[in-house]
C-alpha cells in the first residue's frame, strides 16, 4: 500500500492585483521529507509556503494535504526574521504557542525549558532576545516553532542573515530534530550548497511566474555528516543544481531528471 503524500499541490496558482505570481505549482511532499524550493528573486516561493500555511488561497488549482496537518499547530512556519516577542524571555516566546493552546503556563514554561536546552540554549531562559544574538534569535525561533510537535514546517530563508559557521550549526540542529520528530521540512533558500545539503529532494522554480521547471532528488543517506559538504559528489551535485537554476533563470526549458 502506497501510503499517501503529506502534502500535494496540483497546478495551484495565484495572482495579485491581475498579474500572476505563480501558477501550475504540482509537487508533493512525503511523510518525513525535506524538499527545498530554489530560484530567480521574486518567483514567488514565499506565496507558495503562504498558500499551504493558508494565510492566503490559491485562485486556481488545488492543495491537498494529509489529516496530520488538518489539526491546529501541525504546521510550523520560521520565518527569515526570529520575530520574538521583544518585552518577553526566550522562555516565554517558546512556551507561547503552548499556552495558547490551552496548556496550562506551568507546564508550558517546562516544556519551553526542556526545548531551549535541545538547542542548547538553557542557560539563556531569561534573556530577553536584545540579549541574544542573531543565530541565537533563530535557535529560538525553531526552537518555538518545535515546540508545538509539528507535521510540517515551512522555512522561508531561516537562516540567509547568520554568519557561515552558525549556518552549517543550524543546520546540523535542524536536520538532528527533523529526524528525530519526524517532521517534514519545505524549505526556501537563495543557497544552492544549503539545498543540496539539506534536502531529500530539491525543486527549481522559474522567474515570475514561478512554476516547477526541474526536480532533483539527492543522492545522500538521511543520515548525514558535516563532512559530506567537502565530497567530490557534493560538490558535483552543487554545480548541476547550480546549472539548472541558471537555465531556470534564462527561462530554458528543464526537464526532470528520471
Amino acid at each position: 500500500m502506497v501510503e499517501r503524500a503529506l502534502l500535494r499541490l496540483a497546478k495551484a496558482g495565484k495572482s495579485f492585483a491581475g498579474r500572476s505570481v505563480v501558477r501550475d505549482i504540482s509537487f508533493q511532499l512525503q511523510h518525513g521529507e525535506i524538499l527545498s524550493l530554489i530560484g530567480p528573486s521574486g518567483c514567488g516561493k514565499t506565496t507558495i509556503l503562504r498558500m499551504i500555511a493558508g494565510l492566503t488561497n490559491p485562485d486556481a488549482g488545488t492543495i491537498e494535504r494529509d489529516h496530520a496537518l488538518t489539526e491546529k499547530g501541525r504546521i510550523g512556519y520560521v520565518f527569515q526574521d526570529a520575530t520574538l516577542m521583544p518585552w518577553a524571555s526566550a522562555e516565554a516566546n517558546v512556551a507561547l504557542p503552548l499556552i495558547l493552546q490551552g496548556l496550562p503556563s506551568k507546564d508550558a514554561h517546562a516544556r519551553a525549558n526542556a526545548m531551549l536546552a535541545k538547542f542548547e540554549l538553557g542557560d539563556f531562559a531569561r534573556a530577553a532576545p536584545h540579549e541574544l544574538s542573531g543565530g541565537m534569535k533563530m535557535r529560538v525561533a525553531l526552537a518555538r516553532t518545535l515546540i508545538t510537535d509539528p507535521s510540517l514546517i515551512l522555512m522561508d530563508e531561516p537562516f540567509a542573515a547568520l554568519d557561515e559557521m552558525t549556518r552549517h550549526a543550524l543546520n546540523e540542529e535542524m536536520l538532528k530534530l527533523a529526524r528525530a520528530h519526524g517532521t517534514s521540512l519545505l524549505f526556501v533558500t537563495h543557497s544552492v550548497a544549503e539545498a543540496t545539503y539539506l534536502s531529500d529532494r530539491v525543486a527549481i522554480l522559474s522567474r515570475r511566474p514561478g512554476h516547477v521547471m526541474a526536480e532533483f532528488k539527492m543522492p545522500w543517506p538521511r543520515e548525514r555528516t558535516p563532512s559530506l559538504r567537502h565530497d567530490k559528489r557534493f560538490m558535483e551535485e552543487t554545480a548541476r543544481l547550480s546549472a539548472a537554476l541558471g537555465r531556470a533563470m534564462d527561462d530554458s526549458d528543464l526537464v526532470s531528471p528520471k
